[in-house]
């Protein structure tokens, strides 16, 4: 709804354009009127009208300074102007302070309601476009953090041109004075945290971030979530003062985090640069110097001057590889700990190694234990993910310690699927040989090493692994079943004994005589002769 004021040194004039239109219908609901350009110009300012239809001669103030101030105090305001013909040119120099129409009086009421209409559409289309314009406005307001971040980090990836920075940064209306620039890079410990909580924590180490550099140092997220501060160089000091100053930032900002948020915090520090277009060597240094809490830890501050030149070929601790893997098979967890130790060892004696490379090193490792893991056949699923799931964990698992503890504890139930894969085939090959010597008990070739053969393993290793399993030797085990099985013959055949020894597998009546005895207690002769009891 509109609000509507009359302005006009004649009452009869006034009341009788108030009184000869249907004002609501036009959508006006409110109309005030004022006898001279002071008194509307006052009552505009109370009330703000919508629109302003004025006389141009009034005492005290016209209709013309009416409307250039009404436009200056009042710039939402639309302002007709009423005129007489021969006030026309006069009325037309009032187009300069943007009055939205004229009209030339005297007018009747159907030609003044028509053109009302015509001025109200008027002024609904500007107030359509003015409420567009905020609305677009409000909009680029509230994307103004994303627009500001987008274009930092296209510094960062030296992906803006040059030419389009000076006009850029005057839009987003950034703090950033003239350089030399450096990029520090912060990283919180957030790896123990939920999500919610960790953009939480990571929202409030942004605040202390900007709280502990000026104002003109822009803070920001680059596109892995760490936050990013570019220091601008402070003229009224040295180069050295400079890096110093950077340094105590950096200090009071780790102590501040771990003190108000109990988490610890990396930073990096890149070298500084003469123009934004080489932004991005600064960052690219910092990122490099970050990676060295893979070998001395987090909570620290690294500075890019401190880092050693970086080893270009690639480090493999083969031999610490090779006691891992065969500790793995061991399946000994301690084994399988020891062994790891030894790799994190080997890999930080070379402080000039990257993290890529200790990336790579594992992966080749994780990679060996899913084949491992493989051959077992019937393995846990759960193990398995386990596996697939610490590729993904490589970039939050941010020390050589981290990477090591989990690739440990996968390496541990790995050895334990494989343990039970091997009992599972053991069982396996222990039913094949009882079932093996229950078809074949009445063979004098049947052996050890037949046995051995049929199941496809060493005769000492199947001999050793009956033991284990059956509590009893292999040629114990057979032969208490040929006994059984010439027991049974006895009690139920007219065989002789000599003819029960060889259908049972004994070459030897004698010596299956002696073994009978030994075991049953009598010979299968009395056996056979009624004592088998």
């Amino acid at each position: 709804m509109n609000k509507l004021l009359i302005v006009d040194d004649e009452e009869f004039v006034r009341t009788s354009i108030i009184n000869i239109i249907d004002w609501s219908s036009l959508g006006f609901t409110e109309v005030f009127q004022a006898e001279n350009g002071v008194e509307a110009l006052e009552l505009s300012i109370k009330v703000k009208p919508d629109l302003v239809l004025t006389d141009i001669r009034m005492p005290f103030m016209d209709g013309i300074e009416l409307s250039s101030k009404l436009r200056e105090q009042l710039p939402d305001t639309n302002i007709v102007i009423l005129s007489g013909y021969d006030e026309f040119k006069y009325a037309q120099s009032a187009i300069t302070y943007g009055v939205l129409d004229y009209i030339l009086k005297p007018i009747g009421p159907t030609s003044l309601t028509e053109k009302m209409r015509e001025i109200k559409a008027k002024l609904d289309q500007t107030k359509s476009v003015r409420e567009h314009l905020n609305k677009v406005r409000k909009q680029l307001h509230q994307s103004m953090p994303l627009l500001v971040e987008k274009f930092l980090n296209s510094l960062l990836n030296n992906s803006s041109e040059v030419k389009t920075y000076a006009k850029t940064i005057d839009f987003l209306e950034l703090p950033i004075r003239k350089g030399p620039y450096l990029i520090c890079i912060i990283e919180p410990d957030l790896n123990n945290f939920e999500y919610n909580d960790a953009e939480l924590y990571s929202f409030a180490v942004k605040n202390i971030v900007e709280e502990t550099f000026a104002s003109n140092n822009p803070v920001f997220y680059d596109s892995k979530g760490r936050i990013i501060a570019i220091y601008c160089f402070n003229s009224m000091f040295s180069f050295s003062e400079n890096h110093s100053i950077i340094y105590k930032l950096l200090y009071i900002l780790k102590t501040n985090v771990n003190y108000h948020l109990n988490i610890q915090v990396t930073t990096a520090k890149g070298s500084f640069v003469n123009e934004l277009n080489n932004l991005y060597m600064s960052y690219n240094e910092a990122v490099l110097a970050l990676e060295s809490k893979y070998i001395y830890g987090k909570d620290n501050i690294y500075d890019i001057q401190d880092i050693k030149s970086v080893e270009t070929n690639l480090i493999y601790p083969h031999d610490s590889y090779i006691k891992f893997m065969d500790a793995v098979k061991s399946t000994n967890s301690d084994l399988i700990r020891q062994a790891a130790s030894l790799i994190v060892l080997s890999l930080k004696k070379k402080s000039n190694i990257t993290s890529a490379n200790i990336k790579i090193v594992f992966i080749d490792i994780i990679t060996s234990l899913l084949k491992q893991l493989t051959i077992t056949k019937e393995s846990s699923s759960s193990v398995l993910e386990q596996g697939v799931s610490l590729f993904k964990q490589m970039e939050k698992l941010s020390t050589l310690e981290e990477l090591a503890n989990a690739t440990t504890e996968f390496a541990i139930n790995v050895a334990n699927e494989i343990s039970k894969s091997i009992e599972r085939n053991n069982s396996s090959i222990i039913g094949k040989v009882i079932e093996y010597i229950s078809e074949n008990y009445n063979s004098d070739s049947i052996s050890l090493s037949s046995s051995a053969e049929y199941v496809n393993v060493n005769a000492s290793y199947l001999s050793t692994l009956f033991k284990k399993e059956m509590n009893q030797n292999f040629i114990d085990y057979l032969n208490s079943i040929r006994i059984n099985k010439a027991i049974e013959l006895l009690q139920t055949t007219d065989l002789r004994t000599y003819e029960v020894a060889y259908s049972t597998g004994f070459s030897n009546p004698h010596y299956f005589s002696i073994l009978f005895k030994k075991l049953v207690g009598i010979s299968p002769s009395k056996f056979k002769g009624g004592n088998n009891e």
